[in-house]
């Protein structure tokens, strides 16, 4: 009996490509939709989420959107004991001092299997990074520097219209602004990746106070366009993520108190606000404050200390902006991989593409680009248009044959192509695919190379690899005949 059911709960246990979100289906639970609730503790839980494990050995043992099953609750909070999450290891402890003595060594034995095949070191070995130690005394270098530009001072503008919130994707700090506050460019802090050729690419908004539309796309064009010194790993270029501040977020606080006083009252107050409220949420928020407004009275490590605890308790944003401030300086790399990574089993996207991103190009693990599409494919699955140019990138000339796959890459390409007119790599990986097909539309080809060559010029991209690419196709087996352009060994071409 116990073998068959262990049986089940296997086959139950590996599901089809779905986003973790984690507090969906806790909200779901919590309104006693059980069915849906389960899907989403599965999904999580095939990435190892040790409250997905929890939850489900839960709805198991109750009989909850599910058949009650004692023995795929026993596995389920066998799974989430090995994380030690919450009273999992007492509550396996009470089944087992349950069970009839006869069956006690039976039942340890099917936990023991399937934790071999489904327990943490599986799931880490199927999903997630391998760090290569030997690598980590290496510092990534910006000239003589471990720290890349991160201020960026831009020309101020006449601003007639203005934001009246302070927004971030966490819902960060909001500071309302009325319309008699004097004219002020943006406090702008993003987070963007630094491509090795030092170009910034995929900016991500975090905050934003004061501008107008205008003005703020103004800027995030601006840097953009702007050359960064080039990341190198043992003198070989290499990527790597940064966070900017633009406009009015470089001024220290006595240039903002003097400038912009309305400004700096209001985050002031706020963030003296959020210090004395107790809650996770509240405490996140003001961590992020912290950091992102260096200027505000802090202890040294505060936000780090507060962002760590935090992540201990299950704070999944925290987890990622934890993640991220310790491997944006380059420090304690292996904790900043793990929290980045933990944030990614509840259903983040920006954690989905990150840990994609980190299996994809950091000198600090060994590259897998299976395991970074599975990641990006679950960001692209919410919308995020990188993470959907990534898994492009790899579904199309990964150099894993077995998962390379151009009609998925084609499927990808389409969904995004109206929002990426002006992107270079969009038009790259379409002439990518289109090289792939049985049919050649070579001039179709060609067009794509070399607009995406033009704009790559123009956002200062190295493209002399596209370039290259592109004079060989034109030098090689391809003419011009009556047709338009074909191969040679093509009949229409005479």
């Amino acid at each position: 009996m116990f073998k068959a059911k262990l049986l089940a709960s296997s086959v139950l246990f590996f599901s089809s490509l779905v986003s973790a979100d984690i507090f969906k289906a806790d909200s779901q639970f919590t309104n006693q939709e059980y069915s849906a609730a389960y899907e989403g503790y599965l999904a999580a839980s095939k990435l190892g989420n040790p409250h997905a494990h929890y939850q489900l050995a839960n709805m198991y043992m109750k009989g909850l959107g599910v058949e009650q099953d004692m023995i795929s609750a026993i596995l389920y909070y066998a799974l989430a004991a090995e994380y030690d999450f919450h009273n999992a290891n007492a509550v396996l402890q009470s089944i087992y001092d349950s069970l009839p003595e006869e069956t006690v060594s039976e039942v340890s034995k099917l936990i023991d299997g399937y934790i071999a095949q489904h327990g943490k070191v599986s799931i880490n070995n199927a999903y997630f990074p391998v760090i290569l130690e030997d690598k980590l005394s290496t510092k990534i270098m910006f000239g003589e520097d471990t720290v890349p530009q991160t201020k960026f001072y831009s020309e101020e503008v006449e601003l007639q219209d203005y934001f009246d919130e302070f927004e971030d994707e966490e819902g960060n700090i909001s500071l309302e602004i009325n319309a008699l506050t004097p004219p002020q460019p943006p406090i702008l802090v993003i987070d963007h990746d630094i491509h090795w050729d030092g170009s910034v690419r995929h900016t991500e908004q975090l905050q934003k106070y004061g501008g107008t539309f205008d003005g703020t796309r103004e800027l995030m064009d601006g840097i953009a366009n702007y050359p960064l010194e080039v990341p190198t790993f043992d003198g070989k270029p290499v990527e790597f993520l940064s966070r900017a501040y633009m406009g009015a977020a470089v001024y220290d606080k006595f240039t903002l108190v003097r400038r912009y006083e309305n400004a700096y009252e209001q985050i002031l107050r706020q963030s003296n606000r959020l210090k004395t409220d107790p809650s996770l949420n509240a405490q996140y928020q003001y961590a992020t404050a912290l950091i992102n407004f260096p200027w505000l009275k802090q202890d040294e490590g505060e936000a780090e200390r507060i962002l760590a605890s935090l992540a201990n308790l299950g704070h999944s944003p925290a987890m990622l902006e934890y993640g991220l401030l310790l491997y944006r300086e380059q420090r304690e790399l292996p904790a900043a991989i793990h929290w980045i990574a933990e944030s990614a089993k509840y259903g983040l996207t920006r954690a989905e593409y990150r840990l994609g991103k980190l299996l994809q190009s950091s000198p600090w693990v060994f590259t897998d680009d299976s395991k970074a599409l599975f990641w990006f494919e679950l960001a692209a699955q919410d919308g995020h248009v990188q993470a959907t140019l990534r898994a492009i990138e790899i579904l199309l000339l990964s150099n894993n044959e077995n998962i390379r796959n151009p009609i998925t890459a084609s499927s990808y390409l389409d969904s995004i192509a109206e929002s990426q007119a002006r992107n270079p790599e969009y038009f790259y990986l379409r002439a990518q695919l289109l090289r792939q097909a049985e049919e050649k539309d070579f001039k179709q080809i060609f067009d794509d190379f070399r607009q995406a060559i033009l704009l790559g010029n123009q956002l200062n991209w190295d493209v002399s690899d596209w370039q290259a690419l592109l004079d060989r196709m034109m030098q090689g087996n391809i003419t011009i005949g009556d047709e338009g352009l074909c191969e040679d060994n093509d009949e229409q071409c005479g």
